[in-house]
């Protein structure tokens, strides 16, 4: 298996769309070219026109169409006919690519499965940052490491399994492929600070750890700590697990929620410490915590936090009124952490917290989604006795 960037479909409703190819083969685009089959999209929606469009821009010409509906069966479309399916099961010269409605995805998988077609592909149009104008190396790590996180020794039924479609989820790289524009100028910072710096870094929350694997491929040298927030069965650490499995020689894990007063950070000082789409999960006031993570940063370090501001309803009023760990015992703090989002931050309240923090703006963007993306250095003394 194997996903594969095709190119950008355009902006819906503000946000990049991006189409991607999930070829069961693992071979992508190139091999499918070279094969000389035969390219028939099931499905003759709007997907069926980007996949077709964005096919094209790669040089591979659509045959035809398949559809399952037999009121659509025998119509035509940009002047192909669309047929039925089952007709071209017996063909060993044609490659289906599944362009129907995601939720309806698993429903011509198990299709193509009672019918002992194994080769295929899927379409799919998701939110996406392309980094192509700004950094194609980091692209392609980028979509290295999805696939290598998604896919490497994993089966077909593993990754992409049948009712995860149903819900709309492909597994989990429609998941990251999202992130991406959440915390883009993240992945950005990172690369320029890591070329000037020396290469120890803290990773609070890595999530399946898609943006330390990205640094592992750029920086061979890095050393990386994970501070990791979940239980050892949570969705994400089949991620994490991978890596480490890989690079277990440049990672250090910790797990525990620093957030909790009882939770000490590393005695070592990081040049660069990574907390992305996490401190809008933090339950407790957030000044402690991000007092003693900005304590962890060498002199010259780096943090860089990303976070939403999205609108949503607030569990609270402001963040002020969220409990002191004093007042939260463990089974509260459990039930705390099920509210997800518990507080989106204005930007006047985070650089409010960063000031008492002990904390100072470097850059600050915001990104495709709305996510506020900081770039932070601690005040040292000096800096404090000039009054910056």
């Amino acid at each position: 298996m194997k996903i594969e960037y095709l190119d950008k479909i355009g902006y819906i409703r503000g946000g990049l769309q991006g189409g991607f190819l999930i070829d069961m083969t693992g071979c992508g685009i190139d091999s499918i070219k070279k094969s000389g089959k035969k390219i028939v999209l099931l499905g003759v929606g709007e997907n069926a026109f980007f996949a077709e469009m964005l096919l094209l821009r790669r040089g591979v010409a659509v045959y035809g169409y398949a559809d399952n509906s037999a009121k659509l069966q025998g119509k035509f479309l940009r002047g192909k006919e669309i047929g039925n399916p089952y007709d071209l099961f017996e063909r060993e010269d044609v490659y289906f690519i599944i362009t129907t409605q995601i939720q309806h995805t698993s429903d011509v998988r198990l299709q193509f499965m009672a019918h002992h077609i194994c080769d295929y592909g899927i379409f799919l149009n998701t939110n996406f940052h392309d980094f192509m104008d700004e950094d194609p190396e980091l692209h392609r790590q980028l979509m290295e490491a999805v696939n290598e996180i998604c896919f490497r020794e994993e089966t077909t039924e593993t990754v992409l399994p049948y009712g995860e479609w149903r819900n709309g989820n492909p597994g989990d790289c429609n998941w990251m492929l999202k992130s991406t524009r959440w915390s883009h100028w993240a992945y950005l910072w990172e690369r320029e600070i890591l070329r000037q710096s020396d290469k120890n870094v803290l990773e609070i929350g890595p999530g399946y750890g898609l943006m330390s694997l990205v640094l592992l491929k750029e920086f061979p040298d890095v050393r990386l700590d994970w501070i990791i927030l979940g239980e050892e069965n949570s969705q994400f650490v089949s991620g994490l697990k991978k890596i480490k499995k890989w690079y277990g020689a440049q990672i250090h894990e910790i797990w525990g929620e620093v957030e909790r007063d009882r939770f000490h950070m590393p005695e070592k000082r990081y040049d660069l410490i990574i907390m992305t789409e996490v401190f809008e999960h933090f339950v407790l006031k957030p000044l402690k915590v991000l007092g003693k993570i900005g304590r962890a940063l060498q002199d010259n370090g780096v943090l860089i936090l990303t976070t939403p501001d999205w609108g949503h309803v607030h569990i609270y009023r402001q963040w002020e009124d969220m409990p002191e760990d004093a007042d939260v015992d463990d089974a509260r703090y459990e039930r705390l952490l099920q509210c997800g989002h518990v507080y989106q931050y204005r930007k006047e309240e985070l650089e409010d917290i960063f000031t008492r923090c002990g904390l100072t703006v470097v850059k600050y963007m915001r990104s495709d989604s709305g996510n506020h993306n900081y770039m932070l250095k601690k005040r040292i003394e000096r800096d404090l006795a000039r009054g910056e």
